[in-house]
C-alpha cells in the first residue's frame, strides 16, 4: 500500500510539472494529438516555413513540444522570425500554457526603417539580393547556408539572406534542427545589426540637393 501511494504521489508530481501541447506535423495530427513536456524547462512551439520551389509557394508547419534538454532548444532565445525576401520565411513562437500552440505564428507586417539584403536559393552558391525594409522586431541581418528537407523536398543545399530577430543568433554553424518532417542543418551563419535605411535615404537626398551647389563652386573657382 505504501509503495502504491509512493508511485501515485510521484505520478501526481510529474503531472503537476508537465505541459500538454498540441501536436500537429505538416498539417497532420500526431497519433496522440497531444505531446507532453516538462514545464520547468520545456515549452509548446508553433512553427511555419514558407518557401518557393520551381515557382510554386510551399507552406510547411509544425506544432508540438520543445524541451531545453535537447541539443537544440528553439525556444531558448524566444520567438524566432527570419524573412529572406518573398522566397523563404521561418517563423516560430513558443508559449508555456496548456495547448497554447493551437495556432500558427502571427507575423508583424509593420514595415520599419531597418534594411537588409534579401535573397534565397536552393543552391550551395551564394545569392545577392537588393536591400529590403524589415518588419516588426526583425532588426538583424542574417546570412545563412546549409541543407533543408521536409515531407515534400529531399535534402537540398540552400543559401539565404534577410531580416531576422535577435533570437536567430542561436542558428550557429553546426546546428541541426528537427521539427517533425522538417530537418535543417546549418553550415554557415552570420548575423549582425541591421542598418537604418532612413539614414541612408536622407544621406542620398542631402547629397543630391548639395551637388549642384558644389559643382557651382568648382566652376566658379576654375572659370574666374
Amino acid at each position: 500500500m505504501k509503495l502504491f501511494l509512493l508511485y501515485l504521489f510521484a505520478a501526481l508530481i510529474a503531472a503537476a510539472n508537465s505541459l500538454d501541447c498540441d501536436c500537429i506535423a505538416d498539417g497532420k495530427e500526431c497519433p496522440s494529438k497531444v505531446c507532453t513536456v516538462d514545464d520547468t524547462g520545456g515549452s509548446c512551439i508553433s512553427a511555419a516555413w514558407n518557401y518557393t520551389k520551381n515557382s510554386k509557394a510551399i507552406p510547411v508547419s509544425f506544432q508540438g513540444c520543445e524541451s531545453n534538454k535537447t541539443s537544440f532548444d528553439a525556444c531558448k532565445e524566444g520567438d524566432l522570425f527570419f524573412t529572406a525576401g518573398k522566397n523563404f520565411t521561418w517563423n516560430s513562437v513558443c508559449c508555456n500554457k496548456t495547448k497554447c500552440n493551437s495556432h500558427l505564428p502571427e507575423v508583424n507586417t509593420n514595415v520599419t526603417r531597418k534594411v537588409c539584403p534579401t535573397c534565397f536559393v536552393f543552391s550551395s552558391k551564394p545569392c545577392h539580393g537588393d536591400k529590403t525594409n524589415c518588419t516588426g522586431s526583425q532588426d538583424y541581418c542574417l546570412t545563412i547556408s546549409g541543407t533543408y528537407q521536409d515531407s515534400t523536398v529531399s535534402s537540398q543545399d540552400f543559401y539565404g539572406q534577410g531580416c531576422a530577430t535577435q533570437s536567430a543568433k542561436i542558428l550557429v554553424k553546426g546546428t541541426n534542427v528537427t521539427f517533425g518532417e522538417v530537418k535543417i542543418s546549418i553550415a554557415t551563419s552570420d548575423i549582425k545589426k541591421a542598418t537604418d535605411g532612413a539614414s541612408l535615404v536622407h544621406g542620398s537626398i542631402a547629397f543630391t540637393v548639395l551637388l549642384p551647389y558644389l559643382l557651382g563652386l568648382l566652376l566658379d573657382k576654375f572659370l574666374y
